[in-house]
């Protein structure tokens, strides 16, 4: 039992499982107690200071912020004082044009920053050490696969908290390598496909449930509802060996999935029995 709760320890996140990583960064991060008392203490000091997601957006070039820093530095380099762009070593009405045209902002204010950027950092942590598993559409396929852990350690990627995206950012070049990210527990997409937890039959646990109901919607939609639970269940399976090469649980497990996500549709089928 032990093992199993420190084998998921996502399950201390089931507030943002299945949510986006945009919607993942607004409920972990900007609403995470700390990070609210750090805002409101800010905004106390400085009453033009705001820190809603679309203002978290214009820290870095459209959304995109990098998946390795330092958060103290970063908090530090934001709120520093700072000279005009192009003054510096001017004359400005006949006086030398200081460094300190831009005065540092206060200190609530940059124990704001840090508390964000530290939460921002625990969030991406926990895509690093596989805690929890993010899927995304690779661009270059447009195929659904769980994003591999080491990516989120890469000093060259970003993560596109506007577009919900994970790619490549130099400067103001963009080059999107995922989209669509959407998190998911450890629990149900093991980070190793090859490791010994596997299904009853024999399978991995990595299933697109959703990429398969999808599947399923449309051939319900041309065929109708089935008699029978158990033919429901089977389509389902066909559903996710139309996807190809990814995993397929078993019978059992995908009843046990339509009576928990799906209640009406698989009481409709089951009422048809």
């Amino acid at each position: 039992m032990n093992k199993r709760k420190d084998a998921n320890d996502g399950s201390k996140y089931q507030g943002i499982i299945g949510l986006t990583a945009r919607e993942a960064f607004s409920q972990f991060v900007l609403a995470d107690p700390k990070v609210v008392s750090s805002i409101e203490r800010a905004v106390g000091i400085q009453n033009d200071f705001s820190l809603e997601l679309k203002d978290l957006e214009k820290w870095y070039f459209q959304g995109r912020w990098p998946l390795v820093q330092d958060p103290l530095e970063a908090a530090a380099r934001r709120t520093e004082s700072k000279a005009s762009a192009g003054v510096l070593g001017a004359r400005l009405n006949g006086k030398p044009h200081t460094p300190d045209d831009i005065p540092a902002k206060p200190e609530e204010v940059r124990a704001c920053y840090e508390a964000v950027l530290r939460k921002y950092e625990e969030l991406i942590d926990l895509f690093r050490a596989g805690k929890l598993t993010v899927e995304g559409y690779r661009v270059s396929t447009g195929a659904a696969e769980m994003i591999d852990p080491s990516l989120w350690g890469s000093s060259k990627l970003r993560l596109d908290i506007k577009e919900n995206e994970l790619g490549e950012g130099r400067g103001r070049q963009w080059t999107p390598k995922y989209e669509v990210l959407k998190l998911c527990t450890a629990i149900d997409h093991p980070l190793d496909p090859n490791s010994p937890s596997q299904s009853k039959g024999g399978r991995p646990q990595t299933y697109l449930w959703d990429s398969a109901f999808e599947c399923l919607a449309i051939r319900l939609g041309t065929e109708g509802l089935p008699e029978t639970g158990e033919k429901l269940a089977e389509m389902y399976l066909d559903a996710f060996e139309d996807l190809g090469k990814n995993a397929v649980p078993d019978i059992e497990q995908v009843k046990k999935h339509l009576r928990t996500k799906y209640v009406r549709l698989w009481s409709r089928a089951k009422a048809r029995s």
